[in-house]
């Protein structure tokens, strides 16, 4: 059960113009079509990771970078005591050792977020960041905000986050989940904070604003925009048979989110595959591909050990591969982003490459 709950996650399209949303979300003109995409300019010799955006030019597009992101983002954030199977949770669900604002401080711009409504014990319900059937101690509410004012502070810098509704079933609870969810990502508190998607959209359009990606329809328009398929196994054709549909608007979305019931073969031939495929993406394209590359992954069973062994393979495979290959990779979800060591259950210190991979995929945008 708990690995069902653990997901880590080339097709033409017919494109539309993105319009104005109705809604909170903020107004993206259409781009010039010309220039398809921009190099990025020379990067200094000693990166600020706090702030590594600042080196982007404006005009590239977001679907022309390589991202760091963390998997289970919030499982470094720790656990709401007596609840439910959180007993287990530093066994069989963490993921990350560092907390959202040190994510952010590392590197981590592209961000997994799994909500769940959670149920307070007096006929009240709370959106709550979980992973699987594991609650973590960080309100949905306080993730956004947490990313806010982290934006606030540093404008030059956007963030992404893919979204799946967690451990909630049930017509009715699934209704309530979306319209709760709807309600707080359009509320005052967040207006303008989140862009609508489009294919072509840019690091100018982007500065400052969250793009949000979910797996579960909320709304009849997204803010941000809705993944389809979101195919989890080891062939790489039907992983580029994915899609992002905006409110006006779509684009083909390539993901390599192998993760159940995959050996460390398996799991390397598909991280590597997809990387190769994704240099050699046709970015000129009036609707691009979009990249989603999850070295993420457990072999052997759902437990916290298991993703540090993962990322002692899968994450050094991605670093070394990205020393030696240019190009846009899109984005890198990994496990223990941001710490090239990790103290297991086991009390083993694990070497994760977390650091060195978020420091890896940044340094890809320079080349």
């Amino acid at each position: 059960m708990l690995a069902a709950m653990m997901i880590c996650g080339l097709a033409s399209v017919t494109m539309t113009s993105c319009t104005d949303n109705e809604d909170n979300s903020i107004v993206i003109p259409d781009p010039d079509p010309e220039p398809k995409t921009d190099p990025a300019p020379e990067w200094p010799a000693v990166i600020d990771y706090t702030q590594w955006m600042k080196n982007l030019n404006d005009s590239r597009l977001v679907a022309d970078l390589s991202l760091p992101g963390a998997h289970d983002a919030c499982t470094g954030e720790g656990w709401v005591e007596g609840y439910g199977l959180n007993i287990l949770a530093d066994a069989m669900a963490k993921c990350q050792d560092l907390t959202i604002q040190q994510l952010l401080e590392a590197g981590v711009r592209v961000f997994d977020l799994r909500p769940e409504r959670v149920s307070k014990g007096d006929d009240t319900y709370e959106l709550r960041c979980s992973h699987g059937p594991m609650t973590t101690n960080l309100l949905v509410v306080d993730f956004f905000r947490k990313l806010q004012k982290y934006l606030a502070d540093n404008p030059t810098e956007f963030c992404l986050i893919t979204a799946q509704l967690s451990a909630t079933s049930g017509e009715e609870a699934l209704k309530a989940w979306g319209e709760e969810f709807n309600a707080l990502v359009r509320s005052d508190e967040f207006k303008g904070l989140f862009a609508d998607f489009k294919p072509r959209l840019t690091v100018g359009e982007m500065r400052g604003h969250v793009l949000l990606f979910t797996k579960n329809e909320y709304a009849e328009k997204p803010l941000g925009g809705y993944t389809y398929e979101w195919y989890e196994g080891g062939e790489l054709e039907k992983q580029m048979a994915n899609h992002i549909k905006g409110p006006d608007c779509e684009a083909p979305l390539w993901v390599q989110d192998y993760w159940e019931n995959v050996t460390r073969e398996q799991k390397d031939k598909a991280l590597t595959d997809m990387l190769e495929a994704s240099i050699k993406r046709d970015l000129t394209a009036d609707a691009p591909a979009w990249v989603i590359n999850f070295p993420s992954c457990y072999v052997g069973g759902p437990f916290s050990d298991n993703y540090r062994l993962n990322a002692e393979s899968a994450n050094v495979l991605t670093a070394n591969w990205l020393a030696s290959h240019k190009g846009s990779v899109g984005v890198i979800y990994m496990d223990y982003a941001g710490v090239d060591q990790s103290k297991g259950t086991d009390e083993k210190t694990y070497e994760t490459a977390g650091k060195k991979l978020v420091e890896s995929v940044v340094k890809q945008n320079a080349k």
